[in-house]
């Protein structure tokens, strides 16, 4: 996949439009209506969307469910031709709809476009789906509005993944994304106290940016050097053992007795546990952990059995 740092490309193309954070199942429906739109017309699929939320430029929603890496790497899983994914900024957001659609169908060269029912665009969001079909003529192209895709009853969306997570509801965060929600970071030293306790664990800390579900205990499958372990992990400030404000992410690895140390691991999570709480000394801890662990090893068992599915392991 070409990653395009100017909007401007050499060839025509079928483009989707969106923020995409999460790539949620709503999501994968307009990449999968843009996939058979460039096959139909011989066209290479091309990605326009932010590195940022838009929402956060205007001092809204902050916590984003993929980070702009994390993005980059579904889509090129996804075997999405080019992306186009600059920093929303005021510049885009000043820009006026004629002034998008032009960017859009000459430097761009769309000759296919894919939008969601809800899609906005423009300076005070003025652009619709309706403005944008009535620009492509011009361009003779056109233009493709996807129906919500609904569970509930709902159409599914970010904001109903983030306000899940952010209640420890992980199986309706992980039914609307169509896979686990993932956290990930560089393992970093810690205090030692969990190998002190007879668990070790991996700790990284993932930046403000990202969003993080709610504060405590959860069953997870963790990743590291390509190999996937079952994990109980604690995502929090840890008040047991007084480790100050800082938000981290420990996860003892069941299995697992390798040096981590720099490298990438990665978090599935399957099922909240409990909340986070704090123990009137080590050794009630130390018990905790242990069920904790029992717990987990369970649920991942049985979410392996069910396919446990990772972040681009979609439309496949």
């Amino acid at each position: 996949m070409e990653r395009l740092e100017q909007c401007r490309t050499n060839c025509d193309t079928a483009v989707a439009l969106g923020t995409f954070d999460g790539l949620h199942l709503g999501h994968q429906s307009v990449l999968e209506k843009l996939k058979r739109q460039a096959d139909v017309q011989g066209l290479h699929t091309l990605v326009f969307t932010f590195e940022n939320l838009p929402s956060s430029y205007f001092g809204g929603e902050q916590g984003m469910l993929f980070l702009p890496e994390e993005k980059e790497m579904a889509f090129e899983k996804l075997g999405v031709d080019l992306l186009y994914m600059p920093k929303f900024d005021g510049a885009i957001a000043g820009l006026e709809r004629e002034a998008f659609a032009k960017l859009l169908f000459e430097q761009l060269r769309a000759k296919a476009v894919v939008v969601g029912f809800n899609f906005r665009f423009g300076k005070s969001a003025q652009g619709t789906p309706q403005y944008l079909k009535k620009a492509a003529e011009q361009y003779g192209a056109a233009v493709y509005e996807q129906e919500p895709y609904l569970l509930g009853g709902e159409p599914v969306s970010s904001t109903r993944i983030r306000a899940a997570l952010r209640q420890g509801e992980i199986a309706q965060a992980q039914e609307l994304l169509g896979r686990p929600y993932e956290i990930a970071g560089i393992v970093a030293h810690g205090k030692q106290l969990g190998r002190k306790l007879g668990f070790p664990t991996l700790n990284f800390y993932p930046p403000d940016c990202k969003l993080m579900p709610r504060h405590g205990v959860y069953a997870a499958e963790a990743e590291v050097d390509g190999k996937c372990y079952a994990a109980v992990a604690n995502i929090g400030i840890r008040p047991t053992v007084k480790d100050g404000d800082m938000l981290s992410v420990e996860s003892n690895l069941i299995g697992f007795s390798e040096d981590a140390y720099g490298k990438k691991a990665c978090l599935r999570l399957v099922e909240f546990l409990r909340g986070e709480q704090k123990f009137d000394g080590l050794d009630a801890l130390t018990s905790q952990i242990a069920q904790d662990k029992r717990r987990a090893e369970k649920c991942v068992k049985n979410a392996w059995q069910g396919g446990l599915q990772a972040a681009g392991d979609v439309l496949e």
